[in-house]
């Protein structure tokens, strides 16, 4: 990308001087202005995260619909080990999440991260994880539990929405739901 050529300083020693950097060369940085999600030379993509933090899901809505796929990588620095998969395409979340589980492990820095959680299916791999899946897939399709949630539902539409939405009606304010 660069070209280098060496040249004598005034005490003699040879300095390596680089005609073109990678974020110098206007070529490169037009060429990967016009992609989605820029990625530096040495910074990865953590630049476009910065510049981009504050509105991040509308900014990964607009990067999936530019590239017309539900994935894409984000890379950090170059000696970093920051590399991800960003998906939301529906197949590849079902391959990850539930198909290949095994093949995805969370690892030791996403159990420091989560400590807090304890073992709980949020943090376990493995066989540990199938046990957990299992124990509250059983627990979330009992017909008791559908009805609790149903019940409870139906108690907070009529007694916190329904009164809302008559006050906004009587007042005939504008609200977004």
């Amino acid at each position: 990308m660069g070209a280098a050529k060496a040249k004598r300083s005034k005490n003699g020693k040879v300095e390596a001087v680089l005609e073109y950097t990678p974020i110098g060369n206007k070529a490169w940085y037009f060429k990967n202005k016009s992609q989605a999600l820029t990625h530096w030379p040495f910074l990865g993509t953590l630049p476009s995260l910065l510049w981009y933090s504050k509105r991040w899901p509308e900014r990964s809505t607009e990067i999936y619909f530019s590239i017309g796929c539900g994935s894409f990588i984000l890379n950090g620095p170059v000696f970093s080990k920051l590399r991800y998969l960003v998906t939301c395409h529906c197949q590849n979340l079902e391959y990850i999440l539930k198909t290949n589980f095994s093949n995805f492990p969370k690892g030791p820095d996403f159990g420091e991260v989560f400590d807090i959680l304890g073992v709980g299916i949020l943090n376990v791999d493995g066989s540990s994880w199938r046990l957990q899946r299992r124990m509250g897939h059983t627990v979330l399709s009992t017909s008791e539990f559908r009805n609790l949630v149903a019940k409870e539902s139906r108690k907070m539409v009529n007694d916190q929405l329904v009164p809302f939405l008559t006050h906004v009606a009587r007042e005939g304010t504008l609200i977004d739901l």
